[in-house]
């Protein structure tokens, strides 16, 4: 089958899948069912015959990104989406990154009243070997900077932390010392741990 452009199918995931070409899909990115929480009509679905073809048809440095979330069951989350993220890797994807999806303007679910709102999803990003192009939306501001941020770093196996500098806007120093500097920090070790083990082609 020639791979479809630019078409909408109706069909069997799975058995649509099949009938694609090995090593075809650049990105997918998908929001499976999670557990039982939707009928669909009677309709179900094969994650473990979605994931194969998966596999099958995403190209070497191809991503896919798997945007789900679990059930709550006799006060337990039920953990199918870390289940699911495992079997992605046993079959032959790397887990790239975790990503959390913040629902906006929801309550989330509340599987007891002894717990948060579940307001967000897992976003695993899963790919084919080292991913090929990498675009990161990132909002620091740092091109054109006139200071010098020297507060984030790496934690080394001993304990210590290596800092990292780098010019840096008056917004962006602002922001650090303001408390927004958590996710900054996570964010750059990521970005340099990324850079210095997987290098990628940056588009």
């Amino acid at each position: 089958m020639k791979l479809p452009i630019n078409q909408i199918i109706c069909g069997d995931n799975v058995e649509t899948l099949r009938g694609f070409p090995a090593d075809s899909i650049d990105l997918t990115v998908t929001s499976p069912p999670y557990d039982n929480l939707r009928t669909y009509d009677g309709h179900s679905w094969d994650f473990e015959g979605v994931a194969q073809q998966l596999w099958r048809v995403t190209k070497p440095g191809g991503v896919v990104v798997w945007v789900v979330a679990d059930a709550t069951i006799n006060c337990s989350e039920t953990g199918t989406s870390f289940r699911q993220a495992l079997r992605f890797m046993e079959i032959g994807f790397r887990l790239h990154d975790t990503m959390i999806y913040e629902k906006v303007n929801t309550g989330g679910a509340r599987g007891s009243n002894a717990a948060y709102w579940q307001a967000f999803e897992f976003m695993f990003v899963f790919t084919s070997g080292a991913p090929k192009t990498t675009n990161l939306i990132e909002d620091r501001q740092n091109a054109k900077g006139k200071k010098v941020y020297t507060g984030g770093g790496g934690r080394n196996a001993d304990g210590t932390i290596t800092a990292t500098a780098r010019i840096a806007s008056a917004e962006y120093v602002a922001e650090q010392m303001s408390g927004g500097f958590l996710r900054r920090i996570l964010v750059d070790y990521t970005l340099l741990h990324f850079q210095k083990n997987c290098p990628a082609t940056t588009s």
